[in-house]
């Protein structure tokens, strides 16, 4: 699999399928790897990249400090994730493309669409993280992560993910470089040799400032209003990806004018897309029942399974086009 290198670090990625360019940040937190979108929750159900590349260009990637992918030991921030990807469009010659997240994934797709609006197309937010027991959640992850690094050192915690394998994500206490030391050896002998101190300084301040908020984190609420991009939300609703959380994300940006369609259902489930509402060209909001939209109970997508969510249906490239979050390019 390619390996691109991104101000100095890393990235793995795949380009896969034909069509229009989609760049994909990962579902998964801070276990975000391209295998995700074909092994993780809703995006293995629906079989999500298997449609979208019949019709995209679909990049995927490894975020950075996760997967395959390089690392370093500074206060990694969202601006960092937006970062990446823009790398890889331009290691890619890529000028312009569709941009989705999944999960956590939509917090970079958000703050990428702030700071580089030319090079966005249109966005698709699928389940964005949010609420309070996500950003409590999160803090307690790194909490751990430095109890164990204060009373064992970081030695301790190299010695501990090179014997047990496991991301930030299924074990705290191997901190958010884990996978990195895991596969990077020479960078688990220089991460070893770091100051505890310094370190737990960057580690604070890293998980303030990437989950600051009960709502979506990302970008800020005033840079998203002047942000005037086609965009599909797909609020979640669980404990990680509050539906509240999701459909900020259009609430702030009806003044900007951001084009979207929000509906939240649990997993996937015979209530996504029940509360689906369309944004109007002039930014203001305008809701539209799920027969109107063509999403949920009773809508003419064909639906697998009895599912009648729109993640679900075969259909649902050439629904995302039709709702205006991957419009056709203007000649």
């Amino acid at each position: 699999m390619p390996i691109a290198i991104i101000d100095g670090i890393a990235t793995r990625y795949e380009v896969t399928g034909s069509g229009a360019p989609l760049l994909m940040y990962a579902p998964a937190g801070l276990d975000a790897t391209l295998d995700k979108w074909t092994t993780q929750g809703v995006y293995a159900k629906t079989r999500l990249l298997e449609h979208l590349q019949k019709a995209y260009t679909c990049i995927i990637f490894d975020r950075r400090e996760c997967g395959q992918s390089g690392g370093r030991v500074e206060r990694v921030t969202w601006a960092d994730y937006v970062a990446q990807g823009k790398g890889l469009l331009d290691h890619l010659g890529i000028e312009r493309a569709h941009l989705l997240g999944g999960c956590m994934g939509c917090c970079p797709v958000a703050a990428f669409a702030v700071a580089h609006p030319l090079m966005v197309q249109s966005l698709v937010l699928y389940w964005p993280v949010g609420g309070a027991k996500y950003r409590l959640s999160s803090h307690q992850r790194f909490a751990e992560h430095l109890a164990f690094v204060q009373q064992n050192g970081l030695a301790a915690v190299v010695e501990l993910v090179t014997r047990g394998g496991k991301p930030f994500g299924s074990d705290p206490r191997g901190g958010p470089w884990a996978s990195v030391i895991k596969h990077d050896r020479a960078f688990a002998e220089a991460y070893a040799k770091h100051e505890v101190e310094p370190y737990k300084l960057i580690v604070a301040g890293m998980a303030r400032g990437l989950f600051d908020r009960d709502t979506a984190p990302g970008a800020e609420p005033e840079d998203l209003m002047r942000v005037n991009i086609p965009a599909l939300i797909v609020p979640g609703r669980d404990a990680a990806h509050a539906t509240f959380g999701g459909a900020l994300f259009g609430g702030m940006s009806a003044a900007g004018g951001i084009l979207g369609c929000t509906g939240g259902g649990a997993d996937g489930g015979d209530d996504a897309g029940a509360g689906a509402g369309v944004f109007g060209e002039g930014g203001g909001m305008r809701w539209r029942s799920p027969q109107e939209t063509g999403v949920g109970p009773n809508s003419p997508v064909p639906n697998r399974g009895g599912s009648n969510s729109m993640s679900a249906a075969p259909g649902w490239p050439s629904r995302l086009r039709m709702l205006g979050a991957f419009p056709k390019r203007r000649r």
